[in-house]
C-alpha cells in the first residue's frame, strides 16, 4: 500500500487532536465574527474547519478549498460527523477556487504559501475572492517571513495591516 503525502497530512491531523486547544486559541486571534463568509484556501484534511464553522455561526459560511481531490473526503467526513451545515468543499482547478468574486470577509492561506509555485496567480485569486474591505491571513509555513513579504511586495495589491509571529494579515490596496 502506497501512502501519499496527503494521507500523511491526514494522519498528522488525527494526531492533532492533542493540538486542538492550540488551534482553537489560534483561531481566536483571527477575529472571526458570526455571519462572516470565510475561505480556507488550501484546507487540506481540515484541521481548522470545525473551529471556523463554529466561529461564523449558523448564518455564516465556510468555503473549504483545496487542489487535492483527497481533501474532499476528509472535509465531507468532518461535515457529516459534526453536522456542519455552513461548510462546503470546493476542488480548485489550478489556483481557480471557482468561488464567486468578492465574497469572502476573510481568506485564509495557512501553511501553504511556501509550496505555491506561481505566487502572482495565487495572490490574484485570493484578491478576486476577497471582499473590498475583507482581509487575507497568510502564515509563512515552511519558509522565512522575508520570503513571504518579498512575494507580497512583488504582487503589490495587498497592504500588511498586522504582522505577528504566527501570521501576516493583509487588506486590499
Amino acid at each position: 500500500m502506497t501512502i501519499s503525502f496527503f494521507d500523511l497530512m491526514a494522519i498528522s491531523k488525527k494526531r492533532s487532536e492533542k493540538r486542538k486547544p492550540k488551534i482553537e486559541n489560534r483561531v481566536k486571534t483571527f477575529n472571526i465574527n458570526e455571519n462572516m463568509i470565510i475561505v480556507d484556501y488550501g484546507c487540506g484534511p481540515g484541521m481548522y474547519i470545525n473551529c471556523f464553522s463554529k466561529a461564523v455561526g449558523d448564518r455564516g459560511k465556510v468555503f473549504a478549498v483545496d487542489i487535492n481531490e483527497n481533501a474532499k473526503k476528509y472535509i465531507e467526513d468532518i461535515i457529516n460527523k459534526n453536522n456542519l451545515r455552513n461548510v462546503s468543499f470546493h476542488l480548485s482547478e489550478g489556483y481557480n477556487s471557482k468561488i464567486e468574486n468578492e465574497i469572502a470577509d476573510i481568506v485564509f492561506a495557512l501553511d501553504i504559501f511556501h509550496g505555491i509555485e506561481d505566487t502572482n496567480l495565487f495572490l490574484d485569486e485570493l484578491y478576486r475572492i476577497c471582499k473590498k474591505d475583507g482581509v487575507l491571513i497568510i502564515d509563512d509555513g515552511h519558509q522565512k517571513r522575508i520570503k513571504t513579504k518579498n512575494a507580497l511586495e512583488i504582487f503589490n495589491n495587498w497592504e500588511i495591516i498586522e504582522e505577528i509571529k504566527d501570521h501576516i494579515k493583509l487588506k486590499k490596496k
